[in-house]
């Protein structure tokens, strides 16, 4: 219950992210503090640029269905490769902790 009551609100209730500002947390468990910290930073990253990953899918995914090649299978395939290829490629800058 203690450490329950120690828990930040933000980090229970994360605030509402838009088109241009995204929302991830992260936590870690170390014997080293300064270990801890940097774990749940990039625990976050992952959870950030998994959302990031999503938000672009779901993109990609209405630019075809509005184009019309969204029943082109073989299209449908190589946009989705392509995509996966830059998000690959893709890294997380300007982010706040």
């Amino acid at each position: 219950l203690k450490i329950n009551a120690e828990i930040p609100d933000w980090f229970q209730n994360l605030p509402q992210g838009s088109e241009t500002i995204m929302y991830a947390r992260g936590s870690a468990i170390s014997a080293d503090l300064d270990n801890s910290e940097q774990r749940a930073i990039e625990n976050a990253l992952i959870k950030l640029a998994q959302q990031l990953n999503n938000r672009i899918n779901r993109k990609v995914n209405i630019m075809a269905k509005e184009a019309g090649v969204d029943g082109d299978l073989v299209l449908k395939r190589e946009t989705e490769r392509i995509t996966s290829i830059v998000i690959k490629d893709a890294s997380i800058k300007g982010y706040k902790v």
